[in-house]
């Protein structure tokens, strides 16, 4: 039986990479179009620091809206321009593709507040 190929990985994308747990997260071109540049068009230069928000978070946290969602924080992640200093938080929502667990990216945001709320799911081991 050959396993079918999913929808989700064959579109257009940005990035696809694993969170520290292992876990798949993808940034769709819609996505970035549609969700994170239309709703945070100051993020339009920080693909980079998004990706790695995702890969070497400092914290995991479970949504307080959506079950199926965790909030990614990176810690004074940006280093230049007028969000230097700032925290980066990416919202990924856990989707269930061809018996698969993928991450989306459903937007992101910069913040200079480290208090995101909700449960704690991962955190970086040297915190």
């Amino acid at each position: 039986m050959r396993h079918k190929q999913s929808k989700l990985l064959s579109v257009p994308r940005k990035f696809l990479v694993k969170d520290p747990r292992g876990k798949e997260v993808i940034l769709t071109e819609a996505g970035w179009v549609e969700h994170i540049l239309a709703d945070h068009g100051e993020l339009a230069s920080y693909l980079e620091y998004l990706e790695q928000t995702i890969t070497d978070p400092d914290r995991i946290y479970k949504s307080q809206w959506d079950n199926a969602s965790e909030l990614y924080l990176r810690r004074s992640s940006i280093a230049t321009g007028p969000f230097q200093g700032y925290h980066i938080v990416v919202v990924v929502r856990w989707c269930l593709e061809s018996l698969r667990l993928i991450g989306v990216v459903t937007t992101g945001y910069v913040t200079s507040d480290d208090k995101i709320g909700g449960e704690l799911r991962w955190q970086r081991s040297n915190q």
